[in-house]
């Protein structure tokens, strides 16, 4: 056994060896073709492109040369000098071009025979005949424009030109009328080689031009004024001269050697185009880079060759400790599936539903629960987003956005404090599309401080919303019940104390019962009212109504309550008239409850201010006081039945708690809404908005007229 696990060690070994030094010796070969292959022929193109460049460009400007001399030759006057033999006269015409056109050494006009008979430089030649030159015959052959051969000026300073020679037709009957020649300076060719040759890197690349009989100006490193060397017997120019392109390795010129060269025709005019480089330079830069190359994968071979050992003696010491691993692996994965099955059976067993999202609001995590609850499988509902899926409605049937929705708030916030919805007005919509109503509680998820999901547990209080129905139920009969004793002890209260004669205690005594039997009565109209809104039996009975006035005679039965504690109540900012039509008992009460508030718990000297403000489709009345405020922490709930602030709770311990929930309900049933401010021992402010027009509303009864609720002490 020993033994063969010390071949298979080896084996493994040069297995592994193999494996990490094979690939870059592939690599390394590969990539020296391909870069070898691609620099070769990126010299090539280059060289090819200079040569393309260099045809065009030489091409344009014969073109744009022989456009200027036919511009002058087609001029009417001058072609009427020349018809009647006033060649002078003609020349004189033209002007000075050679001041706008540097390029150009001169014009000379020579009549169809080839004799000179005017030029603009003045010149001993007037009078020859030039039959025998190059120009001459090249332009006579058919008439048309012609690029002579490069020749030697024979007139002081001496330098090299080549001549434009343009055809004069009539412009009346095409007649030759002579010839109009545009000399033009040598160097004007070399200055566009040096442009094209600007572009390229290499200073030992350069760019000649070959006329029609294999002549070239000199090589532009040497001098501006350029001498003509005849280099029809090379190659490379040859085959330029034939209308051929292409590259390859031929005579260099001026210089000895072999060059890399590219040429290409310029066929319009005959000429020729040749890029040399000297061979020996053309893929220097290439066989560097192939060098480098190879010194850089021959080092990479040597180390990971080194490397291959290197991971070979690892793997087999990490191949023993993967089999350790693996072993304790089996055991781990072992204790988590059992973990797993815990965790799954504790969901499974939770009654409430429970969700959990990513951050984006997408399901991570649904419970038995709650796929019974709503009529989705795990699997539908996984992945996807909880608000899109689960839709949200209030009582009436309103969706509820996405932005007011529980997990959207919890996903949106930065702390980790619970949200909790406790209210029975939110209903979830099944995968049927039926609907039930839901109490939820939900938290984020943090991480290092950061909200990174959701959980969101939910329960259907469908019973709990059916027992409190029938409490409301219980409430509104026993209160109908509780009416008609209650009423009773006051009557009877009432006429004892004027009919008989009673002891000053006994008379107290009544005054008491009197006094808790109003208090009880007021109680019951409370709950009257509230069962009512609840079970939404009460009707609106909308009628016109002009506010400022309906509250300046509301205030007057406030008035000895607000003298016996000295309190100032004002109401000053308001319109001078405002109309309205509402339910008169509705906003009475909503009046009366705030009022009372104020007054009951603002201390001796304080202040109450009230004001309306009329806005386009709805008025604001806000009572402001100094009274005791409402705690923070209790502020979310001043609105829920039977609640009382604890401050408020010691000032008056005979409380119902049952004023502003009464409120909140009645604005609700006159279509506005109603919010406050409020700082403990400042005072508090409360707004109550409603539409200047609300539409009435059937019910089986209407709101009971709420009287001022202040304890007077009598």
């Amino acid at each position: 056994m020993a033994l063969f696990a010390g071949k298979r060690n080896f084996y493994i070994s040069v297995a592994i060896f193999l494996a990490v030094t094979l690939p870059v010796i592939i690599t390394g070969f590969l990539r020296y073709q391909e870069l070898d292959r691609d620099m070769t022929q990126s010299a090539i193109t280059r060289r090819r492109a200079l040569a393309h460049l260099a045809s065009n460009q030489i091409e344009v400007s014969f073109d744009n040369i022989i456009d200027l001399g036919v511009f002058f030759s087609r001029n009417a006057e001058f072609q009427q000098f020349i018809a009647v033999g006033k060649w002078d006269k003609a020349i004189q015409l033209l002007g000075n071009p050679i001041e706008d056109f540097p390029w150009m050494d001169n014009i000379a006009l020579f009549n169809p025979e080839g004799t000179m008979l005017a030029s603009i430089m003045p010149l001993t030649t007037i009078g020859q005949n030039f039959s025998f030159r190059d120009y001459y015959k090249g332009v006579s052959k058919n008439w048309q424009p012609y690029i002579s051969e490069i020749f030697e000026r024979t007139t002081e300073p001496a330098y090299n030109l080549f001549v434009a020679a343009i055809p004069i037709k009539s412009t009346e009957d095409g007649k030759i009328l002579g010839i109009m020649n545009l000399s033009v300076k040598i160097y004007t060719v070399l200055d566009w080689a040096r442009e094209i040759n600007e572009m390229e890197v290499n200073n030992d690349t350069f760019i000649h031009f070959i006329d029609q009989y294999g002549h070239a100006t000199e090589h532009t490193a040497f001098s501006d004024a350029g001498k003509v060397i005849d280099v029809a017997g090379l190659l490379d120019v040859q085959k330029a001269l034939k209308g051929e392109n292409g590259v390859g390795i031929f005579d260099n010129f001026p210089e000895k050697g072999k060059a890399f060269s590219a040429y290409q025709s310029v066929s319009k005019y005959g000429w020729g185009v040749i890029v040399h480089q000297p061979a020996a330079s053309a893929f220097a830069a290439r066989d560097k880079n192939l060098r480098r190359v190879a010194i850089f994968y021959g080092i990479s071979i040597l180390l990971n060759a080194i490397l291959g050992l290197i991971i070979a003696r690892i793997f087999l010491k990490l191949r023993e400790a993967k089999i350790e691993l693996e072993n304790k692996v089996k055991d781990r994965t072992a204790e988590l599936t059992k973990a797993k099955a815990e965790d799954d059976a504790m969901l499974a067993s939770i009654g409430d539903g429970l969700i959990v999202t990513d951050k984006k609001g997408a399901v991570i995590l649904m419970n038995p629960a709650a796929e019974k609850m709503l009529g989705w499988k795990a699997s539908e509902i996984v992945g996807r987003l909880w608000l899109e899926m689960v839709p949200m409605v209030d009582e009436s049937g309103r969706a509820i956005p996405k932005e007011e929705r529980v997990t959207s708030l919890v996903l949106s916030t930065t702390t980790t404090t619970t949200t909790t919805t406790t209210t029975v007005s939110c209903y979830y919509i099944r995968k049927n599309r039926t609907k039930f109503p839901v109490a939820i509680t939900a938290a984020p998820v943090t991480q290092n401080n950061i909200v990174i999901g959701a959980v969101e547990v939910f329960r259907d209080i469908t019973q709990e919303k059916e027992i409190d129905r029938l409490k409301t139920e219980f409430v509104s009969l026993a209160s109908h019940q509780l009416r008609t004793p209650i009423t009773a002890i006051q009557w009877v209260a009432e006429r004892f104390l004027k009919k008989e004669k009673l002891t000053a205690r006994s008379k107290e005594s009544i005054n008491n019962i009197r006094r808790l039997a109003k208090r009880l009565n007021i109680l019951v109209s409370f709950l009257l009212d509230i069962s009512r809104l609840e079970m939404g039996r009460v009707a609106v009975l909308p009628k016109p109504l002009e506010l400022v006035g309906f509250i300046n005679a509301f205030l007057k039965e406030y008035a000895p309550l607000t003298a016996k504690k000295n309190l100032k109540l004002i109401f000053i900012k308001h319109p001078p008239s405002l109309n309205a039509v509402t339910d008169h008992i509705g906003l009475s009460n909503i009046f009366n409850a705030l009022i009372s508030n104020a007054i009951e718990y603002t201390p001796k000297g304080g202040s109450i201010d009230m004001a309306i403000e009329k806005k386009e489709n709805s008025f604001v009345f806000s009572i402001r006081d100094t009274g005791i405020g409402i705690p923070r922490d209790e502020q979310t709930n001043i609105f829920k039945r039977f609640f009382r602030g604890s401050n408020a709770s010691v000032l008056k311990p005979n409380g119902t708690g049952l004023g502003l929930y009464l409120v909140l309900g009645t604005t609700k049933l006159l279509g506005g809404k109603v919010w406050f401010e409020s700082e403990i021992d400042k005072g508090s402010i409360f707004f109550i908005e409603l539409p200047l027009i609300i539409e009435p509303k059937a019910g089986e009864v209407s709101l009971a007229q709420q009287p001022i609720t202040l304890n007077n002490n009598k």
